[in-house]
């Protein structure tokens, strides 16, 4: 599924990429840290959840919020979720 959503959205953006919660890596901070050492200056996260619960309210927001802190300079935005 995840290629499947990154060959979707490469022809919009210069790089997509994804993270995972849990139970798969990249996790959510990591694939955010990846693409700020190649060179991203400016980064959109999509969730993709069947519905918009807490992940989507609490956790995804604060996994990201990890990345922003030691990458302040660099601008994070959570666009709204994709859903399934």
């Amino acid at each position: 599924m995840s290629k499947a959503i990154e060959k979707e959205m490469n022809h919009e953006l210069p790089i997509v990429t994804t993270g995972f919660l849990e139970l798969a890596e990249p996790l959510i901070p990591d694939a955010i840290e990846n693409r700020i050492s190649q060179g991203a200056t400016d980064i959109c996260v999509v969730s993709y959840f069947l519905s918009a619960g807490r992940h989507i309210q609490e956790v995804v927001p604060s996994e990201v919020y990890k990345a922003k802190q030691s990458n302040s300079n660099i601008p994070l935005q959570i666009l709204p979720h994709i859903s399934g």
